[in-house]
């Protein structure tokens, strides 16, 4: 009699499933489908089965079950089920976590991803399309044409699309202008293609300023008189006959910035304060910086190949910067040149009050007289200067061993002198690509960190 009953009783257990999980295998599926109350079903056992039904079935920070995969509790299935996905994650990716926008078209409601990696709200947003634009709503389904109407709307984001001939002049206002791929902002008349006044604060997300003609055909200009605040970010200035950007007052920030092939300096400032940040400043014929009077911190920035034959300035010059904020660490600074007698690489002039210039890569092969660095009371530490050669705190002179400096690759080889010799205990975390410093056991000299 016993007998029986305990066969018949493991058979019901079969049937159901629950023999399996007592066995220390897993519950059928069919068994928890049909008696979701059993609390076996939902024991945190390494063998059970966590599978949901629904989104009932999960809670924060994973509130969406993957019907249509795993069925496990997600943070977010796209694109019905991203409610989860807000603030500096609104985007959900192909594993089903929420992230950071990378691309406009992460944000479907603007088009419109911040530096920050949100989201902006379309209402936040003025549209400039000049091939589809008409009148002056600035909407995202009726785009203005020109910058200019955009900016009378007052709203903190201006996002622009296609090519866009317009002198824009931004006067006490805070505003960030959102590229779409391959948008330039241009000039066809004689003058400076952007002004920034007063005391706004402007941020400028990939953009291209290009092709400002004339003499007084400036990319960006900064005049005297104001306290604004320009910060660039994967911006480019190009091309433009008389120069990249001109600052005689206010703040200018660049990061992962392209200042290139400019007919004047890439950047000339005569006031104010300037911060550079893994940007490539190529290509400008009379000088790649010319800073005067300015307060700087300039890091992780390439300067190649500007200057020419018969200019005074090649890749850079600091004059009268005798107070506040004064950093050159962790640039590469090279190709440049410049008129015989002249300094080709960093020159310094009317400098008063001595500073420490650290962890540089200053080298190329001159000609006749000309010499990498120069000028009383600039100092060199940790840094990779030559061929010529130049006295300081812990100074090589050796080829750095770019990789391909002609097509403008200046990433150091494995092998590369410069490899853990930059000042031990700096405070730059990251390279020009953005990789971790230090890789190995010290930090490299120059703009990139060898991998």
């Amino acid at each position: 009699m016993k007998r029986s009953v305990i066969a018949l009783l493991c058979l019901w257990l079969a049937n159901c499933g629950l023999v399996n999980w007592l066995g220390g295998k897993e519950i059928k599926r069919s068994y928890c489908d049909q008696y979701p109350e059993n609390t076996e079903c939902h024991q945190d056992h390494p063998d059970a089965d966590t599978t949901c039904k629904s989104n009932a079935d999960c809670l924060a920070p994973t509130p969406v079950c993957d019907l249509a995969g795993s069925r496990a509790c997600v943070q977010c299935v796209a694109p019905d089920e991203t409610a989860a996905c807000t603030g500096t994650t609104p985007a959900c990716a192909a594993d089903h976590t929420c992230q950071a926008c990378r691309v406009h078209p992460d944000c479907p409601l603007s088009l419109a991803c911040m530096p920050d990696g949100s989201c902006a709200a379309a209402d936040q947003v003025a549209y400039v399309d000049p091939m589809t634009g008409s009148g002056t709503v600035c909407s995202k389904g009726s785009p203005c044409k020109q910058v200019t109407d955009a900016l009378k709307t007052a709203r903190p984001i201006v996002k622009l699309t296609g090519m866009i001939d317009e002198p824009v002049q931004i006067t006490d206002q805070t505003v960030t202008l959102l590229a779409d791929p391959g948008t330039q902002l241009t000039r066809t008349t004689t003058g400076v293609i952007l002004t920034i006044n007063g005391t706004s604060v402007v941020t400028i997300v990939d953009l291209a300023i290009a092709n400002g003609a004339g003499a007084t055909g400036i990319g960006v200009s900064l005049p005297a008189g104001n306290s604004a605040s320009l910060s660039l970010l994967r911006a480019s200035l190009a091309n433009n006959t008389g120069g990249g950007i001109s600052v005689t007052g206010g703040t200018v920030t660049i990061s992962q910035s392209s200042i290139s092939d400019n007919l004047a300096n890439g950047l000339t400032s005569s006031g104010g304060r300037i911060t550079i940040s893994r940007s490539f400043i190529t290509g400008n014929i009379r000088g790649g910086l010319s800073i005067s009077e300015s307060e700087f911190d300039i890091t992780n920035c390439i300067i190649a190949n500007n200057g020419g034959l018969q200019t005074s300035i090649g890749g850079v010059l600091l004059s009268q910067t005798n107070t506040g904020t004064r950093r050159f660490a962790f640039n590469t600074v090279t190709g440049n040149t410049a008129a015989d007698g002249q300094v080709v690489g960093v020159a310094c002039t009317v400098i008063t009050t001595a500073m420490t210039l650290s962890s540089n890569i200053i080298y190329n092969p001159v000609l006749g007289t000309r010499t990498q660095v120069g000028g009383a009371n600039c100092t060199w530490a940790f840094s990779d200067i030559g061929p010529d050669t130049v006295t300081g705190n812990n100074i090589i002179n050796a080829d750095p061993l770019f990789t391909n400096p002609l097509k403008n690759d200046f990433h150091l080889q494995p092998t590369s002198p410069a490899k853990d010799k930059a000042q031990p205990d700096a405070t730059i975390s990251a390279d020009i690509d953005g990789d971790a410093r230090p890789q190995g056991s010290g930090f490299d000299i120059g703009a990139d960190e060898v991998k």
